[in-house]
C-alpha cells in the first residue's frame, strides 16, 4: 500500500464500508462509512472486486446464480514439510476416495519454508466444532498421511462452498471481477487464476473507454469472462469435486482408465494441459463477440 501512494495517481483506503452506491450518465459515487463518518467517493466506474459476498454486487442488483453444496470443506495447514517425504515430489496433489477425497498444496505461510494445506470433505452429521477439534484434525491427516508423531498444526477452518456466477458483469457503470463475479469449489484451482484473467481483460479495455472508445467493450468483456466462467471454471470444478467423490468402483475405474490414455497419447495429454491451464478457456472467450 506504502509503494501504490507514492504513485500519487490514486490513494489506497483501508477501515472503509461501502453503504450506497448511485449511476448518472457521467459517473459513479460510492457513500461509504469510514473512521470519521460518511464518506463520498466519485468516479467514472467502480470494479467491484470484494469477494463473493460482495457489497458492490448486491448494492448493483446483480443476480449470484448456482447452486451451494450441501457438506462444508475442512482445511488444515501444517508447517510438515512434504516435499522433503517420500512420495511427494509435487506442489499439487489429488486423492480420490470414495469416502473422503483430500487435496494437499504446497501454500506460502508466515515463515520461509512455507507451509502444506490439506482440503477434506466434512464428515456426514458433523458438526463445524467437531471438524476442526484436534484430534479430529489429527485423524484426517494421519488417515492419507501416516507418520509417527503428530502434525504441527498452523491454521485450520471450516467453510461453506458454492458454484455461483453473477448474471452479469457489467451494470452500467458497475464492473464486476473475481470472486465478486464468481465462486466454485478450489479442486483444480481454476477460481483464483480466472480471477486474473478477468482483471487481464478489463484494465486491457477500460482504459480506452475512459478515453472515449465505445462503451460496448464493456459489455464484450462481460459477456467473454461470463463464458468463461460458466463454460469451463464451473464445468470443470464440478467434474472435478464428481471425480474425486466418485462412489461406483466401475465409474471410479473408466475415469482412472481415461487419465492414463490420455497422458499416453501426447495430442491428448497436451489438450488436457491446455485445458487444465486455462489456455483453452482463454481461446473460447476471445471468440465470444
Amino acid at each position: 500500500a506504502a509503494r501504490y501512494g507514492e504513485v500519487g495517481q490514486f490513494d489506497v483506503l483501508f477501515s472503509r464500508r461501502v453503504t450506497a452506491l448511485a449511476q448518472s450518465a457521467t459517473g459513479i459515487r460510492l457513500t461509504a462509512a469510514g473512521p470519521d463518518g460518511e464518506e463520498l467517493h466519485d468516479g467514472a466506474y467502480v470494479i467491484g472486486a470484494d469477494g463473493g459476498r460482495s457489497t458492490i454486487r448486491r448494492l448493483a442488483g446483480i443476480a449470484f446464480e448456482g447452486f451451494t453444496y450441501a457438506e462444508r470443506f475442512v482445511k488444515v495447514a501444517t508447517a510438515f514439510d512434504f516435499g522433503a517425504a517420500p512420495g511427494y515430489t509435487a506442489f499439487r496433489n489429488y486423492f480420490s476416495d470414495p469416502e473422503e477425497w483430500c487435496n494437499l498444496f504446497k501454500v506460502r505461510g508466515e515463515g520461509e519454508g512455507g507451509l502444506w494445506r490439506a482440503v477434506f470433505p466434512a464428515r456426514p452429521g458433523e458438526t463445524e466444532e467437531e471438524s476442526l477439534a484436534p484430534d479430529a484434525l489429527e485423524s484426517r491427516l494421519q488417515k492419507f498421511f501416516p507418520k509417527p508423531g503428530t502434525y504441527p498444526i498452523a491454521y485450520a477452518g471450516s467453510y461453506a462452498v458454492n458454484q455461483r456466477v453473477a448474471a452479469t458483469f457489467r451494470q452500467g457503470r458497475v464492473l464486476l471481477a473475481g470472486d465478486s463475479a464468481h465462486v466454485n469449489n478450489p479442486i483444480g484451482g481454476l477460481g483464483m487464476n480466472g480471477g486474473i484473467h478477468d482483471a487481464v481483460e478489463l484494465a486491457a479495455v477500460l482504459p480506452d473507454v475512459m478515453a472515449g472508445a465505445d462503451e460496448a467493450l464493456l459489455d464484450r468483456y462481460s459477456r467473454r469472462r461470463r463464458h468463461a466462467a460458466t463454460a469451463f471454471v464451473q464445468t470443470q470444478t464440478i467434474a472435478n469435486k464428481k471425480m474425486m467423490e466418485e462412489r461406483d468402483p466401475a465409474g471410479r475405474a473408466a475415469r482412472f482408465a481415461e487419465l492414463a490414455r490420455t497422458a499416453a497419447d501426447r495430442d491428448q495429454a497436451r489438450a488436457f494441459m491446455r485445458r487444465s491451464s486455462m489456455l483453452e478457456s482463454l481461446r473460447d472467450a476471445a471468440a465470444v463477440a
